[in-house]
């Protein structure tokens, strides 16, 4: 029963994120979306996108002290929710679902820090429908996107502005910077066991790391 709320929980926060595109809780969101969708009308790719959108998190932080840079990341991935839910072309390793699980994990981290859980719950519940199967590339892809923000949200304010530079200025990239999702999927019916899931999330967490400042 727990599970069943936890999935239920999810589905309805994500319905919320897409639908109060026009609330003021959200108008930050919503103004990282249609940055999204001008730069993609452009001709602009999901690196180039996303590292312009990073720019932006930095420019609003700098303006306002009150902009803080985990505020801006939030909005940063609803908007690029926002977008993607509304034909963005966003893709991850050639696949438009990862980008979709990669920028969801970012947005439920941010939101209501459960983006770890919401990739282990979406994959199990998928792991029981029958046309479906507990896909740990997917699990994987929104862990990564989980991973991203927490380096943002769980570090010193210097530190997650860092991170984010490190995107702005294209030293890192979607492309570049994320691993390959080579994990598979299990066979139908079957969960990963927590070992499973322990050991992707070691690997998620070991590839997208902070580097040491510069030396001065």
């Amino acid at each position: 029963m727990q599970r069943l709320c936890l999935v239920t929980t999810i589905w309805v926060l994500t319905g919320l994120l897409q639908a109060s595109a026009s609330t003021n809780i959200v108008s930050a969101d919503s103004r990282f979306a249609d940055q999204a969708t001008a730069l993609q009308q452009r001709g602009y790719n999901f690196d180039q996108i996303f590292g312009e959108l990073c720019k932006t998190a930095l420019a609003n932080s700098d303006s306002n002290p009150k902009f803080h840079i985990d505020d801006q990341v939030r909005s940063l991935f609803g908007g690029l929710w926002m977008w993607m839910s509304k034909g963005g072309n966003g893709t991850l390793q050639g696949r438009q679902d990862w980008a979709f699980h990669f920028i969801g994990g970012g947005a439920f981290e941010g939101y209501w820090d459960l983006g770890r859980t919401a990739a282990v719950i979406k994959e199990r519940a998928d792991s029981r429908d029958p046309n479906n199967r507990f896909d740990l590339d997917d699990m994987a892809a929104t862990m990564l996107g989980a991973r991203w923000v927490d380096l943002v949200e769980n570090s010193t304010p210097s530190e997650g502005r860092r991170w984010v530079e490190l995107w702005a200025t294209r030293r890192f990239s979607i492309t570049g910077a994320l691993p390959r999702l080579r994990y598979g999927q299990m066979p139908q019916g079957k969960e990963a066991t927590e070992q499973q899931i322990a050991i992707i999330r070691r690997a998620v967490d070991e590839a997208l790391t902070l580097p040491p400042p510069p030396a001065q």
